[in-house]
């Protein structure tokens, strides 16, 4: 089991697309590849973090729904 969630981990991290996997309504930052934390600009700490907390112009569309 060990080494299936090895071979996940890694074949996500080296996807050759930008994402991130999110956690809750707050949408929590779980995990984020390379790709994606270059794309948000914020550093390589993400995790822990909420989205509005990483992009806090979202706010204004957030309010509107």
């Amino acid at each position: 089991m060990e080494e299936t969630n090895k071979r996940y981990y890694t074949l996500l991290m080296e996807s050759p697309f930008a994402f991130s996997i999110m956690k809750g309504k707050d949408m929590v930052v779980t995990l984020a590849n390379d790709l994606m934390k270059e794309f948000w600009g914020k550093g390589p700490n993400v995790e822990g973090k909420t989205l509005l907390q990483l992009l806090p112009e979202l706010k204004d569309s957030y309010s509107q729904r």
